[in-house]
Order: C-alpha cells, then structure tokens, then sequence
C-alpha cells in the first residue's frame, strides 16, 4: 500500500507538472511579448488547451476518489438496464459519425430490471463506447452485443482498434495507465473509473484485446443480486 501510495503520488505530480509547465512557459513568452499576431494567438490557444486538460485531470481524479470511497453513496433505484444502454448510445452517435464509425446494435424486445445508479451506469457505458470510438480507425465497425442467462445480463462492446498488447494488459486498469502504443492522449483515469463504478455495482468488467485486431469490453451484471 505505502508503495501503490508513492506511485500514485509520483503520477499526479507528472501529469501536473508537465501541464503547468507547458502553461507558464506560454504565459512568459506572452508576458515578454515575444509573442505576437498569429504566435500570440497559438500560445493562448495552448494555454486554454492545457487548462481544460488540467481541468479534466483534477475532474477525474475526485471522481475516482469518490468512487473508490465505500462510505460514497452512489443513488441506487429500480431501472431498465438497456434503457441505460440506449442512453449512452443516443450520446455517443454524434461522435461515431464524426468518425464515420457505424454502431451495429440489435436491441432485445425485453426489460432488464435491477436496482442501480442511472447515471453511473451510463457514464460507465458512455466511457467503453467513447474509448471503442477513440481507438477505431474512421470508417470502421463497432459492434453491442448483448445476452442474457438464468442469473446475469451480459453486454460487450467490441472494436476495431489498435489493441492493447499482452504485456500491458494486467496494467489497464491501474491508474494513469495509458498504453505506449498509442498516440491518443487522455487522464489515465478512464477506466480505472469504469472499473470502480462496476465494482459499486457488483458487476464483473473483462477486457479482452489482442494487439492490431481491436478490444471488447465485456460486462457481466447479476440479474439477481440486488
């Protein structure tokens, strides 16, 4: 635990510091007026850029504290699990068409009834399909699935994506992690945050990737259990 602490410890103040950094070196090159015209514009442009990242990181990491904290009342009630399933996919359309990324769902004709946080079960969902969407190439395919058996409700969200390598996956859900192998930039926090607000709900989260051909997101909820 004293070493998981001085690790956390060391990954904040990395990702504060080089954010700060790239920050103050912007407003002293604007404060000494070496900026000017359109190099004035692209430091202020840097500046609010890094802020809203700093803004996010701090964000999340509250979040993840709050979570992670088992005296943190979540606000469970009665819900139809793929009425949060369809929310989250009403919310992240916008940004598959960006990309030109087709979502392939088939909804089951039924109600997955059980007692939850509607809106944590929807930001955790929200959160795998964005990262589905981030990691895909544009033009690509992402597939919903869902099943159901005597005692759990299963949905997987599969990609096309990058995939994350063997060795790095017993690391995906430690905080701040971020694969080496890709460019995309981000908190760290994503699905360390995901995790915990499965873990609030009692729910088992698996990925399952293989490097160059893509990840699925793969949860199992207990229909019985609450």
């Amino acid at each position: 635990q004293e070493q998981m602490r001085k690790d956390y410890i060391a990954n904040i103040s990395h990702e504060l510091r080089t954010t700060v950094t790239v920050i103050r070196s912007s407003l002293e090159a604007i404060c000494d007026g070496i900026a000017a015209g359109d190099k004035l514009r692209e430091y202020q442009e840097q500046c609010l850029k890094e802020s809203i990242s700093l803004q996010r990181l701090v964000n999340d990491m509250l979040e993840l504290s709050r979570l992670q904290n088992k005296d943190f009342p979540i606000e469970k009630a009665g819900l139809d699990l793929l009425m949060v399933l369809d929310d989250a996919l009403r919310a992240i359309r916008i940004i598959a068409r960006a990309k030109e990324i087709r979502l392939n769902y088939h909804r089951p004709q039924s109600q997955w009834c059980l007692d939850g946080d509607y809106g944590r079960l929807r930001q955790m969902f929200t959160a795998a399909l964005d990262n589905a969407i981030k990691y895909s190439p544009d033009g690509s395919t992402v597939w919903v699935k869902t099943w159901e058996t005597s005692d759990s409700y299963g949905i997987s969200i599969k990609d096309q994506g990058c995939g994350i390598p063997q060795e790095e996956q017993q690391h995906i859900f430690e905080k701040f992690f971020r694969s080496g192998k890709t460019a995309e930039k981000g908190s760290g926090l994503g699905l360390a945050i995901m995790k915990s607000i499965a873990d609030r709900h009692s729910n088992l989260l698996e990925i399952q990737s293989t490097y160059g051909q893509g990840t699925t997101v793969v949860f199992t909820v207990p229909s019985k259990h609450f």
